[in-house]
């Protein structure tokens, strides 16, 4: 689901250095906190990509399958 997030922040990094240093410091929260880490990608394993679920309703080419997975 972040793929796309993380691809754009990638392919566009941010100059606001307040922005960066919050980036910086979830990053290393999720390094600290081994259990917390393993923990939420549990919990997010089944969850959709959301993104392209909304435009694929918005478009009118979503199908029951893709919201039962």
């Amino acid at each position: 689901m972040g793929k796309r997030l993380l691809r754009a922040w990638m392919l566009r990094p941010s100059v606001d250095a307040s922005e960066i240093q919050a980036r910086l410091d979830a990053v290393e929260a999720q390094v600290r906190q081994t259990i917390a880490r393993e923990e939420l990608r549990r919990a997010l394993e089944g969850v959709l990509d959301l993104e392209r679920l909304l435009s694929r309703v918005t478009l009118e080419t979503a199908t029951l399958a893709i919201w039962w997975r």
